[in-house]
């Protein structure tokens, strides 16, 4: 499985990834049947989200599909969850941005 830098600098137009989980996630204790969802926030920062799913199943989501799905994961998580990934990936791309 590529991983998500390359996979990202392979589709450049691309923000939105869902893929299988890799065998580093389940060894850090993300279940083996979960949906990462991933979203390129800069282009070396990633945000990446889990939720109930088999990406087996799904087959490959354009970036609508898998922006609607990064979109729903993230409102279903509780307020204070949501805003701290937010703070901590949103305010580091905009300080890039400024320079």
């Amino acid at each position: 499985m590529i991983n998500d830098p390359d996979w990202f600098n392979d589709h450049p137009h691309r923000r939105h990834r869902v893929r299988c989980v890799t065998f580093a996630e389940v060894m850090s204790g993300i279940p083996s049947k979960k949906l990462a969802i991933v979203r390129r926030v800069h282009p070396l920062e990633l945000m990446t989200l889990y939720a109930d799913g088999d990406a087996s199943e799904l087959g490959v989501l354009d970036e609508i599909e898998a922006r609607a799905l990064f979109e729903f994961t993230l409102s279903k998580m509780p307020a204070r969850t949501r805003a701290q990934l937010q703070a901590q990936a949103e305010p580091r791309s905009m300080k890039r941005r400024k320079r």
